[in-house]
């Protein structure tokens, strides 16, 4: 099994599309992370405490919510607004900084979706590129179980995302400078951390 997932992987990365996707990836990441510390280096000082801005951003949300043509998919999202901008407040609860540990990590969740668009093409091309190139054949007359080559090419894209994925958490961590910092882990388990549960699916 170790021999079979070793010979998938070392054809997969054969391919010019694996590294033209690996090198995509590495470029948005450094995009990402160049314009997140632009951004962070040249924003303005806030004009008014996070108290007002909340207030700000519930009184919004819920003046969309008296839309009465607003859809099913803006109602939720402007509930899930109101129901922040609401914890926060009555929690005292800021927001996590740009530059945050805790906020770049939920930045590269939103990444994950390329990276299982990457893992999808893999996933097929791995299986579609036997049948092209006339391999399957030759594999299949092999005396090997065919659950057993199945598995490795299944092994192997999980691997490939693996990877991927691995690449996201490192960009996080290394955009938001960590380092095991006392700040940080206060900020972790102190006031950022009632953020993080607000924001990860609080509705009340």
């Amino acid at each position: 099994m170790l021999k079979l997932i070793q010979n998938e992987w070392m054809k997969l990365w054969s391919k010019k599309a694996t590294w033209i996707m690996a090198i995509l990836l590495i470029v948005i990441l450094l995009a990402n992370a160049g314009i997140t510390k632009w951004i962070e280096s040249t924003a303005p000082a806030p004009e008014m405490e996070w108290q007002e801005m909340e207030m700000m951003n519930l009184a919004s949300a819920e003046d969309q919510l008296q839309n009465p043509d607003i859809g099913p998919a803006q109602q939720d999202y402007y509930e899930g607004q109101a129901a922040i901008a609401e914890y926060r407040l009555a929690n005292d609860a800021a927001p996590f900084k740009v530059e945050s540990l805790q906020q770049q990590v939920l930045d590269s969740h939103m990444m994950l979706s390329l990276v299982t668009l990457f893992t999808v093409i893999v996933g097929a091309g791995i299986v579609a590129s036997e049948f092209s190139q006339g391999t399957i054949k030759m594999l299949l007359t092999r005396p090997v179980k065919r659950w057993k080559i199945l598995t490795s090419k299944y092994i192997t894209t999980m691997l490939f995302a693996l990877l991927f994925a691995s690449l996201l958490s490192y960009r996080s961590l290394y955009s938001a400078g960590f380092s095991l910092e006392l700040e940080t882990a206060h900020s972790w388990y102190g006031t950022d951390r009632k953020s993080l549960k607000a924001l990860t699916g609080l509705k009340h």
